[in-house]
């Protein structure tokens, strides 16, 4: 029994061989041309249904993609699907990274198959459709299932996407607590699925500081970092009141650590206490 990757292959070949028998005959439409017009008119028709001869009669119907506004396959048993999902992942995931990189940082997707379960048997079908979750990331999977065939059937296929793009990598090792500087870090491609949070593609890790102790080589993500204390408790600080149309100055004295961009509380000089957004090492703000 062919396989689907013998059947693609061997469709690329006939192709050719029927584009060259196409050529061949136009010289001698040509040819003819010079003898009259139904002797050309006659051998085109002749060069045109040989090709379609050649595609019609050759062409392996065995695991081929089907045309039409869906893309189908039509396959023999379940040794063909492998071939299946190579086959719409790379037709597929050019467009899948040029839509994670309208989200931003451009990035390139590549994808690994794993593999069925060895005890699966399925029923041939002459429409398989290839489905996949909203977004491929990390460790996912692609979706197969007969939509006109003798036994209707679906299976999910396991499928790891590698995310590669531009990010920040420790160039050194760093502790619990330190500030990060441009010595620290470098740029370099890797994989962004590799864990669950996000990485730093820009310079957000400036004014924050390691929420946990790491080692050379690896990505700078969301979770390593927290934002610096910038004042402690019995600060005194300034504080911004705020309202519509009218902005006041006054001190306060912090009641909490301050961490910019967090709120914190500040006690005003009438003793009332207010909670209040950090600003910077000396200053907090109040809306009212």
């Amino acid at each position: 029994m062919n396989s689907p990757k013998h059947a693609f292959q061997a469709l690329r070949r006939w192709t050719s061989q029927a584009a060259d028998l196409t050529a061949k005959a136009g010289v001698l439409t040509r040819v003819l041309a010079r003898r009259g017009p139904a002797a050309a008119a006659w051998l085109s028709w002749l060069s045109l249904g040989l090709a379609m001869l050649v595609m019609g009669w050759s062409v392996p119907t065995h695991a081929s993609q089907q045309t039409g506004p869906g893309q189908t396959y039509r396959v023999n048993s379940e040794a063909d699907l492998p071939y299946v999902a190579q086959h719409w992942l790379e037709r597929n995931l050019p467009v899948l990274s040029a839509r994670e990189s309208e989200r931003g940082e451009p990035v390139r997707l590549q994808a690994q198959l794993g593999r069925l379960d060895g005890r699966l048997r399925l029923a041939p079908c002459a429409e398989v459709e290839v489905y996949a979750p909203s977004r491929l990331w990390g460790s996912s999977h692609l979706g197969m299932r007969c939509i006109q065939g003798a036994t209707r059937w679906s299976v999910t296929m396991p499928v790891q996407v590698q995310v590669m793009g531009q990010a920040w990598v420790l160039r050194a090792n760093v502790s619990t607590g330190q500030a990060l500087t441009d010595q620290d870090l470098e740029r370099r491609e890797v994989d962004w699925a590799e864990d669950s949070s996000p990485v730093l593609a820009t310079d957000a890790w400036d004014g924050q500081v390691t929420a946990r102790s790491l080692r050379v080589g690896q990505t700078l993500r969301q979770n390593m970092l927290r934002a610096a204390k910038v004042f402690t408790s019995g600060t005194q600080v300034r504080v911004l009141v705020q309202g519509s149309g009218f902005q006041v100055s006054t001190q306060g004295r912090a009641m909490s650590v301050g961490v910019v961009g967090q709120v914190a509380q500040v006690r005003m000089d009438n003793g009332r206490v207010m909670n209040a957004t950090v600003v910077d090492a000396r200053t907090v703000r109040v809306e009212i």
